[in-house]
């Protein structure tokens, strides 16, 4: 009974009956599971009388609750995952961890289970770090109150560490605040052999983190074009207002270079050269063009800000404008997690673009309704909206958005384990990206060679990534070379080519380094680490995946810490240290239970198999004592 009300409550919603039923009784025949499933409910509605009618939604074929006669903490710990304003979303955080009397289910150890207990003790966390964060200037003692809460659950984690030692600081006990920190290596260094993160550092100077997202202007070094003399020319005569249209015209320039920085650094310029003397609809033109650059250039709350600001704006934008400014919204969406907005955004840009008879807003809107759907592992829905742009952008003509809808529908099909067809989806686009050039098809050829790499066609993805690496030393797009040159390690080192593996991964490391790319570092450091492993270089590569773990962690990325553990687990094995390697594993398969399938492809390819990895890492070096 506890198993079926908590499976519903973490399920809103009517559920199919052979999908309760499946989750319940996963072992058993299907005509007895539907037979304890209908005891079992029996039973439920008896214990919970009176107010069983009202509570169950019911019939044949389907069973769920009705939402608007119960609440749970459940429902409370899940609503602190949407995006909502500041002060509500302080009272919904606040009301979860109220709300919150420790693990879900304990005693039930179904897999459905299992990964909702990680999930929701993950959310109970982030809420008490969100809180930790909102109280530190308003109420430190508060602030100070809810850290040491996140400590209790996550007491290996930097992050939680962090703000306990950033309230500490706030109070002025500086004393305690130092007491903590050493408390806290020595733990790290008996637990998991690692060292605080620079966040846990930053702390304890009172320092805020900071957040590295440097300029990339070095890749339009050397290369200013007749457009950008121009433009120097129009900043530096009395026609400012020219100045910014030139500077708007110059954005996809930019973009389609790998240089958004310097595009950003014209546009501003101008801006504040022309001051008030250009008119709303223009400064809103610019507003999207800067919203573009900071998201090519990864400041995706500097974008997030700009629309916001510009939505609220609607009659300054005018329907083309707007429904533009709708489909990059729904881009910053996606990339702060957030696909409920994301879907909504790119579903009103659909509509704005049938309003107008716009073929070209409701092609772009699909695809990025397609990739939202995916992204949210709805891929029935993904595949739906995939094959609605392939119609329009066939009917377009337009190669390159025939080729991205193409693309779309095979990511869906392989998740839907469709693999032959998601593999002639994938040849198809490739083969009408055949003498395409742009950073656009060059950016959907990664895309396809990463499809092959999933489908297990590795020496087509390796051949693909180093075509993409050859074509963006034209483009002169470093950032996504770089992204390129990773995925070619990753694939060289699956394909036992470790020393190449090692080499490539070096050279982007040092490449990310002068930028201060921090996560594109940590990734680098993986692949490395990886290489090094296999290379017998243990404490270079433990060096390299240590470094790696404190710099995911400083940007909360838990499938790839989760990743980088496991390494180190593999690692410490091999060097004979058992003990440490059993307790890094113990808690990477603890991560990797709670997230679900698609946080786990976020690691790459190896995210799918990672977990039943170091479950068999336990059990052999368990038995082995």
């Amino acid at each position: 009974m506890p198993a079926l009300l908590g499976y519903l409550v973490l399920n809103p919603g009517p559920q199919s009956r052979e999908q309760v039923a499946d989750a319940l009784w996963p072992d058993g025949d299907r005509e007895r599971a539907r037979h304890n499933l209908r005891q079992t409910l029996l039973y439920l509605k008896q214990m919970l009388e009176p107010d069983a009618d009202g509570l169950f939604v019911a019939s044949r074929s389907q069973l769920g609750l009705n939402a608007e006669n119960h609440e749970s903490d459940v429902g409370q710990l899940l609503a602190t995952e949407q995006p909502l304003e500041f002060d509500h979303k302080c009272e919904v955080c606040d009301l979860a961890v109220k709300s919150y009397r420790g693990d879900f289910l304990p005693g039930v150890e179904d897999d459905w289970a299992q990964e909702a207990r990680s999930r929701l003790a993950h959310l109970y966390y982030r809420a008490l770090i969100f809180l930790a964060d909102a109280m530190l200037t308003a109420n430190p003692a508060q602030s100070l109150a809810y850290a040491q809460r996140a400590v209790e659950e996550e007491p290996l984690q930097d992050g939680a560490r962090a703000r306990k030692i950033r309230a500490l600081v706030a109070l002025g006990e500086k004393a305690a605040a130092q007491l903590e920190y050493e408390a806290f290596a020595l733990l790290l260094d008996d637990e998991l052999g690692m060292t605080p993160a620079e966040i846990v550092t930053e702390a304890l100077d009172g320092a805020s983190t900071k957040s590295a997202n440097l300029a990339l202007a070095k890749d339009g070094a050397g290369t200013v074009n007749d457009l950008q003399f121009a433009l120097e020319s129009l900043k530096a005569s009395n026609r400012p207002q020219d100045a910014v249209d030139l500077a708007i015209a110059l954005t996809p320039h930019y973009l389609n270079r790998g240089s958004p920085s310097v595009g950003l650094s014209y546009l501003e310029e101008a801006l504040s050269r022309a001051g008030s003397t250009i008119s709303p609809e223009k400064e809103a033109h610019a507003a999207l063009c800067r919203a573009q650059l900071y998201m090519a250039r990864g400041d995706v709350n500097a974008a997030s800000t700009l629309l916001d600001g510009l939505l609220e704006r609607k009659s300054d934008l005018g329907k083309a404008l707007y429904g533009q400014t709708l489909l990059l919204q729904s881009h910053v969406s996606l990339a702060k997690g957030e696909g409920k907005r994301s879907s909504g955004s790119a579903s009103e840009a659909f509509e704005s673009g049938e309003k107008a008879l716009n073929k070209s807003l409701q092609l772009d809107a699909l695809l990025v309704l397609s990739i939202g759907e995916i992204a949210e592992a709805r891929f029935k829905e993904g595949l739906e909206y995939a094959n609605r742009a392939l119609e329009i952008g066939t009917e377009l003509g337009e190669t390159t958005s025939i080729a991205s809808a193409l693309i779309r529908k095979a990511y869906s099909l392989e998740n839907l384990n469709r693999p032959a067809e998601s593999e002639s989806c994938a040849r198809r686009a490739a083969k009408l990206l055949s003498g395409v050039e742009s950073a656009r098809a060059t950016s959907l050829r990664v895309d396809i060679a990463r499809l092959m790499e999933d489908l297990g066609k590795l020496a087509d993805a390796e051949a693909g990534y180093r075509q993409c690496i050859s074509e963006y030393g034209v483009v002169e797009s470093k950032f996504r070379e770089m992204v390129a040159k990773t995925y070619l390690g990753d694939i060289l080192h699956s394909r036992g080519k470790s020393e190449e593996a090692a080499a490539i991964h070096r050279e982007v490391l040092a490449e990310r380094r002068k930028m201060n790319l921090k996560p594109g570092i940590a990734t680098s450091l993986r692949g490395l680490g990886l290489a090094l492993i296999d290379l017998g270089s243990f404490d270079e590569a433990r060096e390299a995946l240590l470094e790696s773990a404190h710099l995911y962690l400083n940007d909360d990325l838990q499938p790839e810490y989760a990743s980088v553990l496991a390494a180190l687990a593999n690692l410490e094995a091999k060097a004979g240290n058992v003990k440490l390697a059993l307790r890094l594993a113990s808690r990477a398969s603890q991560m990797l239970r709670g997230m679900t399938v698609t946080e786990r492809k976020e690691i790459g390819r190896s995210g799918l198999t990672l977990l039943g990895e170091m479950e068999a890492l336990i059990r052999v070096h368990s038995a082995t004592g």
